[in-house]
């Protein structure tokens, strides 16, 4: 992202990165419904380190897929900027210049650091199980 402190209308990549991010949470979201509705696997066979260490991950990915972009509706509402689904469907304004809305976008940005940085531990995971230990880990991820 471009600096913003000085942006009064979000325009090329501050517009196309909050249509993502919007673009984003309705994905998660709907991919939190699928999860609520279908019957989940059974457990695999781990250890309880390993199971763990996955749940504890597996929580925060979860947590900081919703709280990243809406973390980032946050902000933007607060520096008045209108956001919008996918750059079509209004979303209403959840914060006001004044509130603490738009001093918080080192949150927005820190947490989606973290968020990536967990992505890439589950993608090397993910590879440990199915190149090394040969568990069928991913077939049941799929």
């Amino acid at each position: 992202m471009p600096e913003t402190n000085d942006v009064k209308v979000p325009s090329g990549v501050i517009a196309w990165h909050i249509g993502v991010g919007t673009s984003l949470l309705v994905i998660v979201v709907a991919w939190w419904v699928r999860a609520v509705t279908r019957q989940a696997p059974e457990p695999a066979d781990q250890s309880s380190c390993v199971r763990a260490i996955a749940s504890v991950v597996h929580i925060a990915l979860y947590a900081l897929l919703l709280l990243v972009p809406l973390l980032g509706w946050l902000n933007a509402s607060g520096r008045d900027w209108p956001v919008k689904i996918a750059g079509t469907l209004h979303l209403p304004q959840i914060a006001t210049p004044d509130s603490p809305g738009a001093s918080i976008g080192e949150w927005h940005s820190a947490s989606a650091t973290i968020l990536l940085v967990l992505i890439g531990l589950h993608v090397f995971a993910v590879l440990v199980h199915q190149f090394l230990l040969k568990d069928h880990l991913l077939e049941r991820m799929l």
